[in-house]
């Protein structure tokens, strides 16, 4: 197996850390605050004035990958970053060919940069695509008779349309193979009442999983979840463990310090996997609050200085607030109940400082209403203020509304004021 120079496990009997001198130190261990960590998270996902994003390529970067499940996420995480004028100019710079959508860590969508997309889908999506393609045939035996061959026969046929037409949206490819229409129920037990799906969804997501093709322009306005497909840009091939230690070693410099149930959760791999990762990358253990143990690059022991003052209001499920799986030092746990659903998926959040400080949602007449979870000075609260202020023009007469509501964000969305 060919791995990167970077990813060679660390040789048995080396040290955890080494300071900025130089001098080894056996045995010692680099602590990390709580503070240090909020410090690192404001500067490094563009979230401070001075760090400010300047396009949605660099915001894609500083998050490893921007957060598309739902798609007026995307738009506002990046509204959140940069001071691009309005969804238009976002929409220029997320449907740049050097910038692509894809399903990749916890079969999650996301928007990232075109050339980390072979990383990404060794590590993480074509894991997971063979996984569901057996699902797929298994249910289509099931439901139609239908062989592998015969699956293989529609997915050679669907990409070579796509290639043909260049874009083409899931109607006309449903014109061109009316086999496409035929709906199939979501188990294979002849008891199960759940309604019919087009097998088009199933085929369509998971050769999008696969890197055979890839979703387009959206059709409509930017907060439809429509899209067109197209060719995949050219992608590069990779050794899974490699391409594996690769997005292991963006998600250290972006989210460092993290510890293995944070690794874990994000990337969904096995123990096994995330620990070979860990070693391949040389991580370096340091202690955090309550004596746990978190990850950072070996390059990455300096400390950040804390910000003046950063403040932002997050959508519903970004890259920021769903990077952790241990979340504490950021979202206190009394806040949890109001900005979470019961699956867990985020609703839009207010930050100060690297913190999560309250949540945020938009009414019918489009105001940007906010509360306050934990205390805050004056000079916060302005900011926060003008902050809402700014997205309030940013989205002009556009509604957003998150696909999944919670507590919170449904009331400040309901309410004919601004609450504290």
């Amino acid at each position: 197996m060919a791995i990167d120079a970077r990813f060679q496990p660390q040789h048995s009997g080396e040290p955890a850390y080494w300071p900025r001198g130089g001098n080894m130190i056996s045995g010692a261990r680099l602590r990390v605050s709580e503070s240090q960590r909020r410090a690192r998270l404001s500067a490094r996902h563009a979230l401070i004035p001075e760090g400010i994003a300047k396009d949605a390529r660099a915001v894609a970067g500083s998050l490893v990958a921007i957060h598309a499940t739902d798609p007026p996420t995307v738009y506002l995480s990046v509204a959140a970053r940069t001071r691009l004028a309005g969804p238009v100019d976002v929409a220029t710079d997320l449907h740049a060919p050097s910038m692509m959508r894809m399903t990749g860590m916890r079969r999650t969508v996301f928007v990232l940069q075109t050339d980390l997309a072979p990383t990404v889908l060794e590590a993480t999506a074509r894991p997971l695509a063979l996984r569901d393609r057996a699902t797929i045939l298994r249910l289509l035996h099931a439901h139609l008779g239908w062989t592998e061959d015969h699956l293989t026969e529609i997915e050679d046929s669907i990409v070579e349309l796509v290639i043909a037409k260049g874009t083409i949206t899931g109607r006309e490819l449903a014109e061109a193979l009316p086999v496409l229409r035929t709906t199939i129920r979501p188990s294979s037990s002849p008891s199960s009442n759940a309604p019919g799906q087009p097998v088009s969804m199933r085929i369509l997501y998971n050769l999008a999983m696969t890197g055979r093709i890839c979703r387009g322009r959206p059709l409509g306005g930017w907060t439809s979840g429509q899209y067109t497909w197209s060719p995949p840009a050219p992608m590069t091939t990779i050794e899974p463990r490699a391409a594996r230690a690769d997005l292991l070693s963006h998600y250290l410099a972006r989210y460092g310090p993290v510890t293995e149930a944070d690794v874990r959760w994000w990337t969904g791999w096995t123990v096994t996997q995330t620990r070979q990762s860990l070693a391949d990358n040389h991580a370096v253990a340091v202690e955090l609050s309550e004596g746990q143990t978190g990850y950072v690059a070996p390059d990455d022991l300096d400390p950040v200085e804390s910000p003046e003052l950063s403040v932002a209001l997050l959508p519903a499920l970004d890259s920021t607030v769903m990077g952790w799986r241990d979340r504490a030092w950021y979202l206190p746990s009394e806040s949890t109940p109001a900005l979470f659903d019961r699956t867990g998926n985020a609703g839009p959040t207010v930050w100060v400082n690297g913190q999560v400080v309250g949540g945020w949602g938009q009414d019918r007449k489009g105001r940007i209403n906010w509360r306050l979870l934990s205390d805050v000075g004056a000079r916060e609260q302005s900011a926060i203020a003008v902050e809402a202020e700014r997205l309030s023009t940013w989205l002009g007469e556009s509604r957003v509304s998150p696909r999944f509501h919670t507590p919170l964000e449904r009331e400040l969305s309901d309410s004919p004021g601004r609450k504290r």
